[in-house]
Parts: structure tokens; sequence; C-alpha cells
């Protein structure tokens, strides 16, 4: 299924704060953190702006219904903009205690913290880091003709610095062209397989049911890092990167039955924005 994005006003909030070079006030009860109990409360030093680079999933976005004819319909749910998590976000790793995750693997996540299942105690982890070393940003303009999309690199030239508005009938109506300019960043969110394997225990602990392993929304989030002094349940120490200021900035729809992508599955986000160019169109308005 297509992935339908909605943006959070915490993200909004924290990218006017850093555009003014402002100080950016963490506010109460939005925080992952303070949900999962994890690091809650801990504020980010002052004058340091959180950043993108934190992924949480869950199983609660989408509606699920068969149609006269027996056809399934699914149906992304909808998100508001002051929702501050996932409608139910879950675990990206549950492992018994004692069978913690290597520190290679464990650096790729975050969101630790040990919990209960069924009467039993599991080390999970619910943050899963972006990787951002393959992440390009550019400008593109893009042209729909006869419902076919192409796009391109946006190159400015020298008009751009003189520029002519366009020609508007008055009155008039402007209608967009179906052009478009963007700024954007292509984030490839990659669950491998063994992302996968470890959903798949998560999704036979929690539902004991193969069937149910079904990814359906995806959280991007601010944060930091923090390095901090975890005393695992046996009594020995370590110390890992933990996430703390983590906020959702966009909630995503999106649809991924794992037991049928036991490989790993893939994404494709749009980090940036998009403005129509009203170019050359102008419906007159009829009198």
């Amino acid at each position: 299924m297509s992935e339908k994005t909605t943006r959070t006003v915490y993200g909004m909030y924290l990218q006017t704060c850093a555009h003014l070079n402002i100080p950016f006030v963490m506010a109460p009860n939005t925080t992952l953190n303070e949900l999962l109990s994890i690091q809650a409360g801990v504020i980010p030093d002052a004058n340091v702006y959180p950043t993108l680079g934190y992924l949480s999933f869950g199983n609660g976005g989408l509606t699920a219904d068969i149609s006269a004819d027996g056809t399934l319909v699914m149906m992304p749910k909808i998100y508001k903009a002051d929702s501050a998590s996932l409608y139910n976000p879950i675990p990206l790793i549950l492992r018994a205690i004692g069978d913690d995750i290597t520190p290679d693997r464990r650096a790729k996540y975050a969101g630790r913290r040990v919990e209960s299942r069924n009467g039993v105690s599991y080390i999970a982890y619910y943050l899963k880091r972006i990787d951002k070393s393959q992440i390009k940003a550019g400008m593109f303009l893009t042209t729909v003709v006869n419902g076919v999309k192409n796009t391109v690199p946006f190159v400015p030239d020298s008009s751009v610095l003189h520029p002519v508005a366009p020609v508007i009938s008055n009155p008039g109506v402007i209608t967009a062209d179906g052009t478009y300019i963007s700024a954007s960043a292509p984030l490839n969110v990659v669950l491998d397989a063994l992302d996968t394997e470890e959903l798949l225990n998560v999704f036979d602990i929690i539902y004991a049911n193969p069937n149910a392993a079904i990814i359906s929304e995806m959280a991007i989030c601010s944060g930091l890092d923090k390095s901090i002094t975890i005393t695992d349940p046996g009594g020995s120490q370590f110390t890992m990167n933990e996430a703390i200021a983590v906020q959702v900035n966009d909630l995503v729809n999106i649809g991924a039955p794992l037991q049928f992508n036991a490989d790993g599955v893939t994404f494709s986000i749009d980090i940036g924005a998009t403005e129509p160019l009203f170019s050359s169109t102008v419906a007159t308005a009829s009198s």
C-alpha cells in the first residue's frame, strides 16, 4: 500500500525553533520517553536541538473489514497533528532475560527497558536508529502531463533572482497546472531479515499468532543520544547510548505482513516539503 504521512505539531515546533535559532522547550506529555518510562523528563542541554534520528513501529494504523463479496478491505486510520505516539506502539525486539542482543547490534536500537509480557520479564527495544549515511537532500521539479509524472533535479538559474509575477485575470481563480517544486531527502527505511525475525518473535510472544504479525504504522522521531549506564537483571553493568527527548515528528500509515516478508521489508519516505508552481494555468471565474 502507499504510505500516508501526517506531520505533528511537535516536529513543526522543533523546526521553527531551529530555523529561528531560538530556545527549544520540550513540553511535558509529548515524548515517547514519558510513554515508555525510559529516561522520562530528561531534557536536552540548552541551545541543543533534537534531530530526526529514530523510528517507532506499531500495529494500530489500519482497520480491516470484509466486503459483501468476501474481499478483504484495509483502510488507514487518520492521525491528528497533536498525536504524540502511534495508536499501538510495539517493541522491535523482545529478548529473554540473559539473552540480550550484542553491543554491536544494540548500537542500531534505543528505547530499551525491561517489561513483563504474560507474566514473563523481557528486555524490550522500541526504537530503531535511522541510518543517515546514505540520505542525500536535493531540490526537484516535478511535472504531471496526462497523468504521467516526471521528476528532474531543479537547478536555479539567474531568473529566480528576478522573479516575475504570474499573470492572473481579475477576477480569476489560480489553479495548479501539475507542476511542483520540492526540497526532498528520500529516506529508505529497511527492516532486514534479522529485524523481521525479531519482530516475528515479538508478535509470537504478545499474540501467539503469526498471522497477527502486521506492521501498520511508523513514527519518524526526533531526539538525542545520551550515554547511560545500565544495570542488567543479573547485576552486571554496561553503557549504551539511549535516546532522550524523543518526539514524534511524522506519523506514517504502512502495511507489512511480516509472515510473507521473512527476508525483510523496505519503505521509502520523503523527508522534505513540496509546493505547487502556479506557472501558467489560470481559470477565469464565471460571472
